[in-house]
């Protein structure tokens, strides 16, 4: 099992999906066939994986298997839950079926996650919160994240509310401009969840998403920080690179290990760096 750690807790890097026509000469070498890939995936370093195929698709069971077969238990999943099971209205027996799909990997204690992810137009307000909540019974024990892309939910008592019914807040690394979430760090189920989409300015608004960037090291290293400063409150964190074009998430996930690993008690945050800067 590949492990990292900061400041004594775990954590969890990986990327947003692992299959991506883009990745293939980029990460993954030309010739690596398509059933290959999620060895490959596991034997770059990481040990985490975000399946998000399963938002259009049905998790079937014995897929999860195979998976669990090819990661060796390397690796822990988080499942993005299926658009059908985020809406008010949910079919009959649908939720029976996504909970078969991925019953393999919880029965074998690599589920880490199963998240929503709603649309910039599902803003903070009493009967969207409830709607959480009653997605939270449904799914029991499992452990529920959110990705909220209004910026109306970006304040402490959502947050706390969340909290207190046990839903898990992610945060979401993303442009700073008007429309857009904050970097909201919350520690919730004794998890910090972030998701890393990438900050180009091409990105404009919340529709239109961009996620044709890549990080330098100088960010990964200033959201470590930021990692480290909360982590004394978790038990895990979990990073996910969702920046999946040209094969750049696979890359910044693995300079994000490397640079864990080579600790950050001598990296010097932007804003003093900058400031010893002006004070020469």
């Amino acid at each position: 099992m590949n492990t990292f750690n900061i400041n004594s807790t775990p954590i969890l890097v990986g990327t947003s999906g692992y299959s991506f026509n883009d990745w293939m000469g980029t990460f993954y070498p030309e010739d690596t066939s398509p059933r290959g890939l999620l060895e490959f995936y596991t034997n770059s370093g990481f040990n985490f994986l975000e399946l998000t195929y399963t938002f259009y698709k049905m998790p079937l069971a014995s897929r999860m298997e195979e998976m669990l077969r090819k990661t060796e238990g390397k690796i822990n999943f988080s499942v993005r839950i299926p658009k059908e099971l985020i809406r008010y209205n949910v079919e009959e027996g649908l939720l029976e079926e996504f909970l078969a799909g991925i019953k393999p990997l919880h029965d074998a204690g690599k589920l880490v996650s199963i998240f929503a992810d709603f649309h910039p137009s599902f803003v903070s307000k009493k009967t969207n919160l409830e709607h959480i909540f009653r997605m939270k019974d449904k799914f029991g024990e499992l452990p529920l994240f959110v990705e909220l892309n209004n910026v109306s939910w970006y304040k402490e008592r959502y947050t706390e509310e969340l909290k207190n019914n046990e839903v898990g807040m992610i945060a979401l690394d993303m442009p700073k401009g008007k429309g857009f979430p904050p970097l909201y760090p919350v520690v919730s189920q004794g998890v910090l969840y972030i998701r890393m989409f990438g900050r180009s300015k091409k990105w404009i608004n919340m529709d239109d998403k961009y996620y044709n960037y890549n990080y330098s090291d100088q960010e990964i290293k200033g959201m470590l920080e930021l990692i480290n400063n909360k982590a004394v409150t978790a038990k895990k964190v979990f990073i996910s690179f969702c920046n999946v074009h040209n094969g750049a998430a696979p890359e910044n996930a693995q300079r994000c290990i490397e640079l864990a690993a080579q600790g950050i008690s001598n990296f010097v945050p932007p804003s003093v760096a900058m400031k010893n800067k002006q004070n020469k």
